[in-house]
């Protein structure tokens, strides 16, 4: 008998327990005070994995209180009157928040770039080159906010460069540099949608 009793009163605590859990709850609603409300931007970038310049589309994929997780997408065109050199960087980016109102955040990212680089008379053998790239560095970024604006590290390594006695050495990233990796850093202005 003792034991009916106790599961009688245990069975209505537990299920009000399951029914107090509300979306929309006070923790609930401080929590997406503090959430990025457009998950969309635009971004222009100078230096970084462009080389001189970027402009890049960036998707919030993760959107936590702790943990945002971030696709970014971009492109820079160099026209040469000899040649053409495209780069088209793509990273996914880690985005965490730091203070109070949590408008600052440390970004860390991982990611790749293509790059396109032909020469109209034809000498360069292989255009596509491909680098791994990194960033970390400081974002400012309000939680229903417009503007983003970033400060970053974002060294590149290229691992499968190719050089070719024949290959005249074109007016490209390579005259800038001495070796497969280079440390670069970038200033980053973007727009929320």
């Amino acid at each position: 008998m003792t034991f009916r009793k106790i599961l009688t009163l245990l069975i209505p605590l537990f299920s009000l327990n399951l029914l107090g859990q509300k979306s929309d709850s006070i923790a609930s609603k401080v929590s997406e005070q503090f959430l990025f409300s457009r998950k969309n931007s635009l971004n222009f970038e100078a230096f970084g994995h462009g080389l001189y310049y970027s402009f890049s589309y960036e998707r919030i994929l993760i959107n936590d209180y702790h943990f945002r997780l971030a696709l970014q997408l971009g492109v820079a065109v160099y026209p040469y009157p000899d040649q053409i050199d495209i780069w088209v960087p793509v990273s996914i980016n880690y985005v965490r928040p730091i203070g109070a109102k949590r408008k600052h955040h440390i970004e860390i990212g991982l990611g790749h770039v293509l790059r396109y680089d032909q020469v109209y008379n034809g000498y360069i053998r292989n255009p596509w080159q491909t680098f791994i790239t990194a960033k970390v560095g400081y974002r400012y970024q309000k939680p229903s906010g417009r503007w983003i604006f970033k400060m970053l590290f974002t060294p590149f390594y290229e691992y499968d460069r190719k050089n070719f006695s024949s290959t005249p050495v074109p007016k490209s990233f390579h005259n800038i540099i001495d070796g497969n990796g280079f440390p670069s850093g970038a200033l980053s202005i973007g727009y929320t949608f």
